[in-house]
C-alpha cells in the first residue's frame, strides 16, 4: 500500500535538471494521466481545461517555452523594480534563473491552459435542453469570468498526479511563472489555445534538485550554519492552519 505522505515528503523535490541519458517510458506517463483524468472531480463534467503534454522528441517546444519563463522573468524584474515595489540587480537575460531549467531538461512537459467547452455529456445537454440548467463553461462571454474555478479544478488535477507521477517511479516539478499574454503564445507557434497556461508541470528523473543547487550556495550555507537549520522553510503550521471555536471569529 502506498504511503501518500512518505512518497510526497520524501520524493518531491523541486528539479533544477532532469536526466537527459534515462527517460521515462511514455506508458508511465500515459498510466499517470489516465489516473488523473479518471479521478479528476469537475463541475458538471465539464473538465473546461485542457492539457498539452511535450515529450522526449518535443524539445524545440520546450525551449520556446523557457524562453517565454525567462522574458516574463525579465519583464517582471524591471516593472517591480520600476514601480519601487524591489530592488533586483540580477540580470536575468544574462544569468537566467536556473529554477526554470528542468521546463526545458524535462523529458514530458504538461501545460494546462483553459478551454471553451463544445459539448456537454448527454445527461446535462438534456438538461440544457429542458431549461434546467445553464453551461457557462459553454459560454465564450463567460470564458474569462471562468478562469478561477478552472484554475482550483487543474490543482486538483496536478495534484492527483504528482502522486500518480512519484508512484510510478519520477520525478516532477511545477512552474507558475511564464507569460499570461495569450499573444506572446500565439506568435511562439501555440496558436491553439484558447488563453495562457494557468500551471505547468515537468516529469523525467532528476538529475539535479533545488535542496542540492541550494546546498553549494555559499550564501544558503552561511546562514544554515548561523541558524543551526535550513533558512528556506515554509511558514509555520500555526500561520497557515486555524482552527476556529463558535464564539468569535478573530
Amino acid at each position: 500500500m502506498i504511503n501518500h505522505f512518505e512518497l510526497l515528503e520524501s520524493k518531491r523535490k523541486h528539479i533544477i535538471h532532469y536526466s537527459q541519458d534515462k527517460i521515462p517510458e511514455k506508458n508511465l506517463v500515459e498510466d499517470a494521466l489516465y489516473k488523473a483524468w479518471k479521478t479528476q472531480p469537475s463541475k458538471n463534467n465539464m473538465m473546461a481545461y485542457m492539457v498539452d503534454v511535450y515529450g522526449p522528441d518535443k524539445k524545440i517546444y520546450k525551449e520556446y517555452i523557457w524562453k517565454m519563463c525567462n522574458q516574463n522573468h525579465i519583464r517582471t524584474d524591471k516593472e517591480y523594480n520600476a514601480k519601487g515595489y524591489s530592488n533586483v540587480t540580477a540580470d536575468a537575460r544574462k544569468d537566467p534563473n536556473p529554477n526554470y531549467e528542468h521546463v526545458r531538461s524535462s523529458a514530458y512537459l504538461f501545460v494546462f491552459s483553459q478551454r471553451l467547452v463544445k459539448k456537454a455529456n448527454p445527461y446535462y445537454t438534456h438538461m440544457i435542453e429542458i431549461g434546467d440548467h445553464v453551461a457557462d463553461e459553454m459560454i465564450p462571454e463567460m470564458f474569462d469570468h471562468l478562469v478561477s474555478h478552472v484554475c482550483i479544478e487543474v490543482g486538483i488535477f496536478a495534484a492527483n498526479l504528482t502522486n500518480y507521477l512519484l508512484s510510478n517511479g519520477l520525478d516532477m516539478s511545477y512552474n507558475l511563472c511564464f507569460s499570461k499574454d495569450l499573444n506572446k503564445w500565439h506568435e511562439y507557434g501555440f496558436t491553439h489555445m484558447q488563453s495562457p497556461p494557468v500551471l505547468m508541470m515537468s516529469a523525467g528523473y532528476r538529475k539535479e534538485t533545488r535542496h542540492e543547487r541550494l546546498n553549494k550556495s555559499k550564501i544558503y550555507r552561511n546562514l544554515k550554519m548561523k541558524l543551526n537549520k535550513s533558512p528556506d522553510t515554509k511558514p509555520d503550521l500555526e500561520e497557515i492552519i486555524y482552527w476556529r471555536n463558535n464564539k468569535k471569529l478573530d
